[in-house]
This record gives C-alpha cells, sequence and structure tokens, in this order.
C-alpha cells in the first residue's frame, strides 16, 4: 500500500506541475505577429534618454559629464 500511495504522489505531482506550466498567458502580454520589414524594439523605461534620430549631415558628441568645461566653437 505504501508504494501505491507513493506512486500516486509522484504522479499527481507531476500532471499538477505540467497543467500549471500550461497556464494561459495574460491578455497584456499577447501581441500581434510582426512582418519582417517592421522594427522591433524593446520596451523602454521612463527614465530612458529618448532622442530624435538624426540625419547623415548631423555631428554627433560624446555625452557630457557635470563636471566637464564648456567651450563655444572656435571659428
Amino acid at each position: 500500500m505504501k508504494r501505491a500511495s507513493a506512486l500516486a504522489i509522484v504522479l499527481g505531482t507531476a500532471l499538477f506541475a505540467g497543467a500549471a506550466s500550461a497556464a494561459v498567458a495574460p491578455a497584456e502580454d499577447i501581441q500581434a505577429p510582426r512582418s519582417s520589414s517592421q522594427d522591433i524594439q524593446a520596451p523602454r523605461t521612463p527614465n530612458d534618454d529618448i532622442q530624435a534620430p538624426r540625419s547623415e549631415s548631423q555631428d554627433i558628441q560624446a555625452p557630457r559629464t557635470g563636471n566637464e568645461d564648456i567651450q563655444a566653437p572656435r571659428g
């Protein structure tokens, strides 16, 4: 009888674990399929810096820290 109850516990645990892993995802996690031409980006957090795309003619500079000296361009 001990073997039968131990087997029942093991099978019940396996079935319960299988049912738990097959749970339906919440509705906010479901997204429509994307075509290959669409850009895919990671979601942004509120503290992310968001900048407009730059054109090829724009100068790109590294971000400045608070203790750097800033000088006007020399001409």
